[in-house]
């Protein structure tokens, strides 16, 4: 196993050598900042906060729908964590035979 390793590393020191280095001066990278105006797309993946609607429909987002959904996810995990570990302290107690 070591010898594998041992051969690994001296076969691939080459390739990490081979590399150019990133500190010259002619590989400058240049970002531009954009601006945003009233018409540019730029920004409006996420919507600013507060700048939402209220639910129109129980399934909008933030309908009552949803809370309802969170509410059986949350007591179901809720409810597996009570049944294991009450299992868990059944199989702990000592059996009497």
């Amino acid at each position: 196993m070591l010898l594998v390793l041992l051969a690994a590393a001296i076969l691939t020191a080459p390739l990490a050598a081979a590399q150019d280095d990133p500190g010259t001066d002619s590989d400058t990278t240049t970002t531009t900042m954009f601006r945003r105006d009233g018409d540019s797309p730029i920004g409006d993946i996420l919507p600013e906060p507060n700048s939402g609607q209220a639910p129109d429909s129980p399934n909008d987002p933030g309908g009552w729908q949803q809370y309802l959904v969170f509410a059986l996810i949350a007591g179901g995990l809720g409810a597996i964590v009570l049944l294991v570990r009450r299992e868990s302290k059944r199989a702990k107690r000592p059996q009497a035979d």
